[in-house]
Parts: C-alpha cells; structure tokens; sequence
C-alpha cells in the first residue's frame, strides 16, 4: 500500500494515468477472489462435509468447480496486469516530468 502510494502519486493519478487503473484493476480482481475463495470455504465446503451424496451435495460440487475455474481465470488475468504493471510508468514519474495526466 505504501509502495502504490509513493509510485501513484495521487488520486488524480490514480483515476487517470494507466499505472492506477491497471492497479485499480488488481486490486478488485484480487478482492473477488477473495470473496470467491470465501463463498467456497464458508457456503459450498459444508454442504460436502455431509456423508451421503444428495442432490445438494452434487450442486455444491458443481459450484465449487465453477468458482475454482473462476478463481484460476482471475489469478491468470492478475498475472497478465502485474505484466502490465512492470512495462508502464508509474505515475509519480509521469507527473514529475510534466506529463500531463
């Protein structure tokens, strides 16, 4: 946090330079991980703890395979952004050459 701080500058900057919205990207592509990974553990993983295979358990299956196919897609494009990151500009360096943002 401190690190995007220094690099991004500002808050203009970090709305309109594309060092901040690829940052901004990452950031909620992480976040609905996290809140994937959370659905899974917390509502899909007891629904398998159960013994017998019900037709919920199976659901649960499904979804758990859907969101796992999810979560890999979102960690691939998060990889594809820190790319991304490492081949723009920060925008502090921008804004002190005088770039306009």
């Amino acid at each position: 946090m401190v690190n995007g701080a220094i690099l991004i500058g500002s808050v203009h900057a970090l709305l309109v330079m594309m060092y901040g919205r690829l940052l901004m990207l990452k950031i909620a592509l992480f976040s609905t991980m996290l809140i994937i990974a959370a659905a899974n553990r917390f509502g899909l993983m007891p629904r398998l703890a159960n013994v017998p295979a019900s037709d919920r358990e199976l659901d649960a299956v499904r979804k758990l395979t859907r969101n796992c196919v999810v979560e890999i897609i979102l960690g691939l494009l998060i990889f594809v952004i820190v790319g991304a990151l490492g081949t723009v500009h920060p925008a502090i360096t921008s804004t002190a050459a005088g770039v306009p943002a």
